[in-house]
């Protein structure tokens, strides 16, 4: 349930979710191994990317630690620093994709006690994270203006926007907001008994998108998209984290976009 949920379906890295690209690596990657760098935090990533949640989370326990040592030791100024790189880490990195990442793995999870344990973890996590943020530095946040996502411009107004450059926008956690696993296209078709193939999400969207014209079933194809859309979105509000903002903000846009869709889509084909 482990590989499945969290390797196979959502990768539970940064940089997918925050990139342009919903690539590993690249620009994100980068600010999370300076953030390290600040902390004097070097953990061994051979096999695992280091924007990974469970390094980000071992992180964020290497400067708690880190700070109940510096006050054993009377040492107020590092104690103090400690406290400030774990609030710039939970500002700036943890809390901006954590919450999403929960949502989308709340919308894949099987139903296994192995798949329902991993969630319950994730949820742990997200809201000690949460609460933690709230003790080290009580203030007053806005679900708007923390942060945001990379723009993206108007998809639908591009002339060279297709069934591919749709379904890589939705594939993209940045531009759309949220991650549509493979498990949550594989629904979408069975539900519709329509052929998606295989590949990388992209390709298997961009196929279920194409034989929803082709079989009279896009409008169905569509609402189920928004449907599973409208389910992140109810799921980030009720995290109640003021870093869900632009993600709820993003999702709204998206909606808006499927709701013209399928004119596009069939104006394509």
């Amino acid at each position: 349930a482990h590989f499945t949920t969290l390797n196979m379906e959502v990768m539970p890295c940064e940089s997918l979710f925050l990139g342009r690209e919903c690539m590993l690596g690249g620009e994100v990657t980068d600010s999370v191994i300076s953030a390290y760098a600040q902390g004097g935090f070097s953990p061994s990533v051979d096999d695992i990317s280091p924007d990974h949640i469970g390094v980000e989370l071992a992180y964020m326990g290497w400067l708690v630690g880190a700070e109940l040592e510096a006050t054993d030791d009377n040492e107020p100024k590092i104690a103090a620093r400690c406290v400030e790189l774990q609030r710039q880490f939970l500002d700036n990195h943890l809390l901006r994709w954590l919450g999403a990442m929960v949502a989308s793995v709340e919308e894949t999870k099987d139903d296994t006690d192995h798949g329902i344990y991993y969630i319950y973890a994730l949820r742990a996590a997200h809201k000690l994270a949460v609460d933690h943020l709230k003790l080290i530095s009580p203030r007053d946040l806005s679900t708007e203006g923390v942060w945001s996502l990379p723009e993206t411009g108007e998809l639908l107004t591009k002339e060279n926007t297709g069934l591919r450059e749709i379904a890589q926008f939705l594939v993209t956690p940045s531009h759309a907001g949220a991650f549509i696993s493979r498990a949550h296209i594989q629904a979408l078709g069975r539900a519709g008994n329509l052929p998606r193939g295989f590949g990388p999400r992209r390709q298997i969207l961009t196929t279920l998108l194409r034989t929803g014209v082709d079989y009279s079933q896009i409008d169905e194809v569509v609402t189920g998209l928004t449907s599973l859309f409208g389910g992140w979105q109810a799921e980030l509000r009720k995290q109640d984290c003021a870093h869900n903002g632009p993600w709820i903000g993003r999702i709204e846009e998206t909606m808006g976009i499927l709701g013209q869709m399928g004119s596009a889509i069939r104006e394509d084909v």
